[in-house]
């Protein structure tokens, strides 16, 4: 016997189409989408997507033109700073050095040399065969016994090995502002300060 199948109404008018029992149940195949669409989809989803620009030439100009007006300002705030710090510096090393000479003194048991060449910018110190620096930009002053004058510009503070010594002064000049080094001829000491406040 056949299996037939029936076109019967609904109840709404619409037209439905019964397959006969016992006949395998086909689910529909889903439609490919069309060339067009698959492009339009493709489109939706690039759209989607966050968009990047980059700088335009105009814009990296003002920029560039902003940078250089600020470092303008800058740069010449920051040159006392500077020079400051390196007036400082210089002003450590050298007493650093001078209190080397001191302990060297003292250990070893004979004089020891603090030798400056205020023209050069230049200073030497015993127990160490090394020639030390310091900036041109950073003016040199030194006042010292005549006897530990050497020449023009070239003068020493000496060492005793009791810890005593020539005594005497080493100024630095920098940045509107004078640092001086004062080494006591009784004790040795060294001291580092300002000009104005030492000799208030």
């Amino acid at each position: 016997m056949g299996l037939i199948a029936a076109d019967i109404f609904s109840h709404d008018g619409r037209r439905e189409c019964l397959e006969p029992k016992g006949s395998p149940v086909r689910p529909l195949a889903p439609k490919e989408p069309s060339s067009a669409r698959r492009i339009q989809q493709r489109r939706n989803r690039l759209d989607c997507r966050p968009h990047t620009e980059g700088f335009t030439l105009i814009e990296m100009m003002i920029v560039i033109a902003i940078s250089a007006i600020v470092l303008a300002t800058l740069v010449p705030n920051f040159a006392p700073a500077i020079e400051r710090a390196k007036l400082n510096a210089a002003s450590r090393d050298v007493v650093s050095a001078l209190r080397h000479c001191r302990g060297y003194a003292m250990i070893k048991g004979e004089d020891a040399l603090f030798e400056i060449n205020t023209i050069n910018h230049t200073y030497r110190i015993s127990g160490r065969n090394k020639l030390y620096h310091i900036p041109e930009s950073i003016q040199l002053g030194l006042f010292t016994t005549t006897t530990e004058t050497l020449d023009e510009g070239t003068g020493r503070i000496r060492f005793f090995p009791d810890g005593s010594a020539t005594g005497g002064r080493v100024t630095l000049i920098g940045q509107n502002q004078t640092l001086v080094i004062d080494i006591n001829w009784l004790t040795g000491e060294i001291k580092l300060g300002d000009k104005d406040a030492v000799d208030q």
